[in-house]
């Protein structure tokens, strides 16, 4: 972000070495600047929030992790089994192989042969 500030004082010096503040079109040519430099700081200042963002969540995550943790120790405890086993055979599914099929059945159910006439519920209720 500092290349920006750099180049918005390039183009401030560019602005004074015309001589331009006088004129009509000047004064229009450093406001732009002008615009140019705030939103550099509002854009410097959301990639700060952006950062402290991501470390709360961070943050969140590494306790969620802890808490459910703590939650299948604790039912190991109370029922005397390890649930985490009890869903091992869901780690090997292939999700998106299982979607793609799914996807192209839909798609053939919709399409029509040679010779098939396409109707419509709506256009015989309406005669």
């Amino acid at each position: 972000m500092n290349h920006l500030h750099e180049n918005i004082g390039y183009l401030r010096g560019l602005a004074e070495g015309l001589e331009i503040e006088d004129k009509k079109n000047g004064r229009v040519i450093l406001a732009i600047i002008d615009c140019l430099d705030e939103m550099t700081y509002a854009i410097n200042q959301l990639d700060q929030d952006l950062i402290h963002v991501e470390d709360i969540v961070d943050e969140i995550d590494d306790d969620l992790s802890e808490l459910e943790e703590a939650v299948l120790d604790l039912d190991e405890e109370i029922y005397g089994m390890d649930f985490d086993d009890e869903y091992d055979e869901f780690d090997d599914f292939d999700y998106e192989e299982y979607f793609r099929m799914s996807d192209q059945d839909d798609d053939e159910a919709y399409q029509l042969e040679a010779g098939d006439e396409a109707t419509c519920a709506c256009s015989e209720s309406a005669e």
